[in-house]
């Protein structure tokens, strides 16, 4: 087998197959939610609990990011690669993207803290 057999494009039949398979799996999703709220509102508890856990792991990346960001950009221009008003930029910009996340939780409440 080829990769061009392996990729050959879909006909029109075959994609509305796959468009009437997606809108039934969303009709059965969306009918048990209706049928049976319990078991919707057990596991948006734990969808709660995972985005505050990914939103903490992406907080984590964000400032490692932005460390890396400003110490690099330091190191640029203390060579001469960059100017220091690029540094400068570069540092009010870490500096806004750090505290977006205050930002939100301020006008948002503690839902992500």
């Amino acid at each position: 087998m080829t990769a061009a057999t392996l990729s050959a494009p879909l006909t029109s039949r075959s994609n509305n197959l796959l468009r009437v398979f997606g809108f039934i799996a969303l009709a059965l999703v969306l009918a048990a939610f209706v049928f049976a709220p319990e078991t919707a509102h057990a596991a948006a508890g734990q969808l709660t609990d995972k985005a505050k856990e990914a939103y903490k792991w992406l907080q984590i990346a964000v400032a490692f990011i932005l460390g890396v960001a400003v110490l690099g950009s330091g190191v640029l221009a203390a060579f001469g690669a960059i100017s220091w008003k690029t540094v400068g930029q570069i540092i009010v910009g870490c500096i806004v993207a750090g505290l977006a996340a205050a930002v939100v939780t301020a006008l948002y409440g503690q839902w992500f803290a």
